[in-house]
Order: structure tokens, then C-alpha cells, then sequence
């Protein structure tokens, strides 16, 4: 494996390997990488010298909707709770 100029944690090996899993990385500072299926959204961010946060976004029930009239308008209402896991290791 090699290793970053500026740190001794691999971003750009990490950043090949998530890209192949189907993640979108970008590569600045550290690796930010981020994910959407049908489990949620992820979120990842490596930093140089090797912190890892995840942050895992998911629905946490069924969803409620209807239609209100206001004013002749008719406005479509959604709301969804959702579910915040983060994960933060080195």
C-alpha cells in the first residue's frame, strides 16, 4: 500500500477501493466519501492521519402524507422521521 506525502494513512488506496463499492469520493484535506441506497445514506470522512467517521442517515418509520387546501391551493404534505447512527474511530 502506498502512503500520502502529507500524513502516513493511504487515502488514494481507500479511495479506489470505495469508488469500486460504488461510493462518491472527493480527495482534498482528507477523503470525504458518501453513499445512498436503500438502507439510507452514508457519510465518510478519513482524515491524514487515519480518524474515520461514518454517519449513517435512515428512516426510523413509515412515512405520513396528505394533501392540504389552503386558499384554493392544494399543498402536498410529507413527513418522514429519520435515524442518526455516527461512528468515530482511529
Amino acid at each position: 500500500m502506498s502512503t500520502e506525502t502529507h500524513g502516513d494513512f493511504p487515502l488514494t488506496d481507500i479511495q479506489r477501493h470505495l469508488e469500486t463499492a460504488g461510493w462518491d469520493t472527493f480527495l482534498h484535506e482528507g477523503l470525504l466519501a458518501s453513499r445512498e441506497d436503500a438502507d439510507g445514506h452514508y457519510r465518510l470522512k478519513v482524515d491524514r492521519s487515519g480518524r474515520v467517521y461514518l454517519r449513517r442517515i435512515f428512516p426510523a418509520g413509515a412515512s405520513t402524507g396528505k394533501t392540504l387546501v389552503r386558499g384554493g391551493r392544494a399543498y402536498a404534505w410529507h413527513r418522514q422521521a429519520q435515524e442518526t447512527r455516527e461512528v468515530a474511530i482511529q
